[in-house]
C-alpha cells in the first residue's frame, strides 16, 4: 500500500504553522519532503516525515545535531 501524501497547505495546518515557515524549515533541511514530477515538481510529505520532525523537534535535537553524524 502507498503512503499518504500531505502537501504543504496540509502539513503547515498540522503544525499550526505559515506554509512559508514549512518551506524555509525545507530549505534548512529541518524536515524530510518528496519532490513529485519533472523540473520543480510537486512538493509532498508523508505522515513519516511528518512524524520524524516531530520527534526531534520534541526531543530538542537541533539540525547541527545531527550534522555530526
Amino acid at each position: 500500500m502507498l503512503p499518504r501524501l500531505y502537501t504543504t497547505k496540509e502539513v503547515a495546518d498540522y503544525l499550526g504553522i505559515n506554509r512559508t515557515t514549512l518551506q524555509n524549515m525545507r530549505g534548512l533541511g529541518e524536515i524530510d519532503f518528496l519532490r513529485i514530477g519533472n523540473g520543480r515538481g510537486v512538493i509532498r510529505f508523508t505522515e513519516e516525515h511528518i512524524l520524524k520532525y516531530l520527534k526531534l523537534k520534541d526531543s530538542g535535537s537541533t539540525l547541527s545535531a545531527l550534522k555530526r553524524y
